[in-house]
């Protein structure tokens, strides 16, 4: 129930539209990336609870996504996966939990984005050389690769990239959010999955 109030709160759904058109003249058909908008929509929560996390304690504040999952896991009597104290769920619980779905669905969307966009390449690659060898007859239109699809597939995989690592880039060189000690611990890198890995370990 948390993470479906969480949902209704935030306003992810409509920033992911600009993702796939950046210009006016630019613009990745929407049949590429509307099966991924419920992971988008993890990535932009979960990113955003997880990297505003440290200003929220600095500041006193109990009644956010990371707080309501805590408590609601303590009062339907959660075991903790740590040595708490009195054996129930604890925030480092849900910091731990909250740090792997982080991960799994931004896993998700490199697989969706880049690994697809990587896959058609290698296919076109595959059947060019197979041309050139004589293997396949002229340019058969029912199996040679859709240039434009391709072209589009590898914008999409560009513009998820670029998204990714300029959300957390945002986020982590923000002062406001208070990731000064994160920043130092990943060096320069932008990357979620380091950044995830590395936080998680300065919880444990």
């Amino acid at each position: 129930m948390p993470y479906y109030l969480r949902s209704l709160a935030g306003v992810p759904n409509c920033c992911i539209p600009p993702i796939f058109k950046p210009s006016h003249e630019v613009e990745v058909p929407f049949d590429l990336w509307i099966s991924a908008i419920p992971d988008i929509q993890e990535f932009f929560l979960l990113g955003n609870d997880l990297l505003s996390f440290p200003k929220e304690v600095l500041a006193l504040e109990n009644f956010n996504y990371l707080s309501l999952i805590t408590r609601a896991r303590r009062q339907v009597g959660r075991t903790s996966l740590f040595n708490s104290k009195d054996g129930l769920w604890t925030m480092r619980d849900t910091l731990h939990e909250a740090f792997d779905q982080l991960l799994s669905c931004t896993a998700a969307l490199d697989k969706v984005f880049i690994s697809f966009a990587e896959s058609l390449s290698e296919f076109e690659a595959a059947q060019s050389q197979a041309e050139i060898n004589g293997l396949t007859k002229g340019k058969d239109k029912t199996s040679k690769m859709d240039r434009e699809k391709l072209e589009n597939a590898r914008l999409a995989a560009k513009y998820w990239g670029e998204y990714r690592q300029g959300y957390i880039a945002f986020h982590v060189n923000t002062p406001r959010y208070r990731l000064s000690s994160l920043r130092a611990t990943t060096g320069a890198t932008t990357d979620t999955r380091e950044i995830a890995v590395a936080a998680a370990a300065t919880a444990s």
